[in-house]
């Protein structure tokens, strides 16, 4: 029997799942997980696409909602399914078939759907942090007349001892004060021509989609 054609819209919003072969869990550790938010961030900001909810937590499963925003579900699964595979290397087949998406028809059955994400996490798992929360594309925040931009992981590490002594705190305290280390990662990003994952390894490494995070507030 013929395989049933996908319903596409270049505007829609889609409930997706994805399921483990059996070949190797889909997430072995929080690393796995860590990696696998990443490669969201980085399909989002490829595809200006929109990643509304995403869950994690369960070792053989993915859950994704994702608003296209003009562009193509399957080219924008294909990047997350390859990019991950290469990563999560095992013997066989990673992914069990190819991912299932539903299209969300209203707000109604959108809340439904974020429900039934959310209700799915468990307390016993340790992992809440991988499940529910909104990807944006990443603002790059930048300044087009920045002047005398910092250009190297040098330069950043300054600008971080240089705030830490004016403030007369060491600079793990100063990692530690969220809301001065947000604005920090702000700035530099404003002010520098460094990528998302140099800023991480400057503020302790954070990954890129934390980064992200931080500057779409």
């Amino acid at each position: 029997m013929a395989r049933q054609a996908r319903v596409k819209e270049a505007f829609g919003t889609y409930y997706v799942t994805q399921e483990s072969s059996g070949c190797r869990p889909l997430f072995k550790n929080n690393d796995d997980r860590e990696v696998f938010i990443s490669i969201l961030q980085k399909t989002v900001n490829k595809f200006n696409c929109r990643v509304i909810d995403y869950c994690a937590q369960n070792n053989a499963t993915y859950h994704l909602i994702i608003d296209v925003n003009g562009g193509d579900l399957s080219k924008i699964m294909k990047s997350i399914n390859i990019a991950y595979g290469m990563y999560a290397t095992c013997e066989g087949k990673l992914f069990k078939d190819r991912y299932k998406s539903q299209p969300i028809a209203n707000d109604h059955a959108l809340a439904e759907i974020r429900d039934t994400i959310q209700n799915s996490m468990t307390d016993s798992t340790g992992y809440s942090s991988f499940c529910v929360s909104e990807i944006l594309p990443c603002q790059e925040l930048k300044d087009t007349t920045c002047i005398d931009c910092m250009t190297t992981l040098d330069e950043a590490y300054d600008r971080l001892t240089n705030v830490a002594a004016l403030n007369q705190r060491t600079i793990h305290d100063l990692l530690k004060d969220k809301p001065m280390r947000n604005n920090l990662i702000k700035e530099i990003r404003r002010n520098s021509t460094l990528s998302l994952k140099t800023i991480g390894e400057v503020f302790g490494g954070l990954s890129e989609s934390t980064i992200c995070k931080i500057l779409s507030q």
